[in-house]
């Protein structure tokens, strides 16, 4: 009877999500995934912005949003770190993606190169929906830059798949879900709508 209680019960409670954050080195993945860690109230400390570090390996965390547990992943964002992404796609149900969005991140070869690495990553999880946090913290350029970034990389191909979120990692050290926050809880959305399915590579051609 108990084994039949704790089947019962453990069918009524949603699998714990797993999320990766990606992006470039120093673009504030590791600041993000702190901030959302206060937001939502982690267990274990979590690390002050001006005390972070460039990620050498890969951070985690485990926290809850609206009674879902999830687990972060954000594995560190330079070339040789990059090779690591692909053994955590298969497990992960979304991606946060992060763009630098300082103005003198948001042109040039920094940006392109933000693009080809976001295109790759697209390409490799063509069933799984993708938030991009624009990490700007120049309130007054943001929406400038969100349109920017949105064109360049040609979010509207994605056909929903792929959304932007514009904000600065401090919200969530302020207790606000602008930005990150927001990217998250679209993207816990998303899973639980099951909006997305196997399908062919989507990128723009």
């Amino acid at each position: 009877m108990f084994a039949l209680i704790a089947g019962i019960y453990s069918s009524t409670i949603p699998p714990p999500l797993v999320f990766l954050f990606l992006g470039l080195d120093n673009s504030g993945k590791t600041s993000a995934l702190e901030s959302l860690k206060v937001l939502h109230k982690a267990p274990g400390p979590s690390i002050p912005l001006n005390l972070i570090r460039p990620t050498m390996g890969v951070n985690n965390a485990t926290f809850a949003i609206n009674g879902r547990s999830l687990t972060v992943y954000d594995p560190a964002g330079r070339i040789e770190g990059r090779r690591m992404w692909g053994g955590y796609y298969k497990e992960s149900h979304g991606i946060l993606f992060v763009v630098e969005g300082l103005s003198e991140a948001s042109t040039g070869a920094r940006l392109e190169e933000s693009q080809l690495v976001f295109s790759t990553v697209s390409a490799s999880v063509p069933n799984k929906p993708i938030a991009i946090f624009v990490n700007c913290p120049d309130l007054e350029r943001r929406s400038e830059i969100g349109k920017l970034v949105t064109e360049y990389f040609r979010v509207s191909f994605y056909e929903g798949r792929v959304k932007v979120f514009l904000g600065d990692v401090i919200s969530g050290y302020e207790g606000k879900k602008e930005g990150a926050g927001e990217a998250i809880d679209w993207l816990v959305k998303m899973e639980a709508l099951g909006m997305f399915s196997d399908g062919d590579d989507d990128r723009p051609k």
